[in-house]
């Protein structure tokens, strides 16, 4: 890893990382984590009725602005979870503050809370999704560190459009990428089924 350490022993909040030069894996690395993009993610599913939601949805694509980062959070994102609380009860932080250390600090976009599970979503600044995933890396590299060791702890990259799923084996501290990116609308149904099963997930 040809990294020079110094700088990212910088005292430096989440945002700060979207703008290093270095890879998602070498912020990882940094952190003594690993970063594998992989293939082989199995997400647990629930399929609920989505219908409302597509019809919300569209409704909001034809007046939204989207270059707006804030219409897409309030507009696309916030409606999917709102969807999701309706089924299954959980707790939800909007730009929840975390510090765990001088180098892991900042705004998170949403932070959900389970008995079993935490799950970050964020939003990808400037529509950029190669930066913003070394931010989410840095993101559940601090929730992995602040959390009790027993829950699960997911992550979700979007643009409005488009989302990324992320999973953190947290015995050997490996933050894993899902392979595939899930487009709306078409993979509206499949992603809210796959986002629903996250938060059904339970602890073993």
């Amino acid at each position: 890893m040809l990294v020079d350490n110094k700088l990212l022993e910088e005292e430096r909040t989440f945002s700060s990382y979207f703008k290093l030069k270095y890879s998602a894996r070498d912020i990882a690395e940094y952190f003594s984590y690993k970063f594998i993009k992989s293939e082989e993610l199995n997400w647990k599913k629930v399929k609920i009725d989505i219908s409302f939601l597509q019809s919300r949805l569209s409704v909001n694509e034809r007046y939204i602005d989207r270059d707006s980062e804030i219409a897409i959070r309030e507009f696309v994102i916030a409606p999917i979870l709102m969807e999701l609380i309706n089924i299954k009860p959980f707790h939800i932080y909007p730009e929840r503050y975390v510090e765990i250390q001088h180098n892991l600090k900042g705004y998170l976009d949403y932070l959900i809370e389970t008995e079993d599970q935490d799950l970050l979503v964020i939003e990808a600044k400037e529509h950029n999704l190669s930066a913003g995933i070394k931010q989410i890396v840095a993101q559940l590299i601090a929730i992995d560190k602040a959390v009790e060791k027993d829950k699960l702890v997911t992550g979700v990259l979007t643009i409005g459009r488009t989302w990324i799923l992320f999973r953190i084996d947290r015995a050997t501290k490996t933050i894993y990428q899902d392979f595939r990116e899930y487009s709306l609308p078409s993979d509206l149904e499949l992603l809210v089924s796959i986002l629903n099963g996250i938060i059904h997930s339970q602890k073993d």
